[in-house]
């Protein structure tokens, strides 16, 4: 699995409780990945999170379910962002996948 750098394109924002909010992003196209890998989306020149994709790997898009932390870097970021909006990101990571 090859590791991409790209920019994710905020396309929907909804609220799922009152502290979280599920975060839909473009699918970048040829991008792969497998049911419980993860990315890492930066928010400043050294400052990155991970985010489980929460979206399945058939659809055309890549969805974050965040928990929406006080003060939190990340989820600050994202929490005041707008659709439109584009970030950076690594991946995907991880190895905690469901065995055949």
């Amino acid at each position: 699995m090859q590791i991409t750098e790209d920019f994710l394109e905020l396309v929907q924002i909804d609220t799922v409780a009152n502290d979280t909010k599920r975060f839909r992003f473009k699918r970048p196209d040829n991008f792969d990945f497998i049911a419980g890998q993860f990315l890492s989306l930066q928010f400043k020149e050294a400052a990155w999170r991970a985010y489980s994709i929460a979206s399945t790997p058939q659809e055309k898009y890549l969805e974050f379910v965040v928990k929406i932390i006080p003060g939190g870097l990340g989820s600050t970021i994202l929490n005041a962002a707008k659709v439109g909006d584009t970030f950076p990101f690594n991946g995907p990571f991880g190895n905690f996948l469901l065995s055949k």
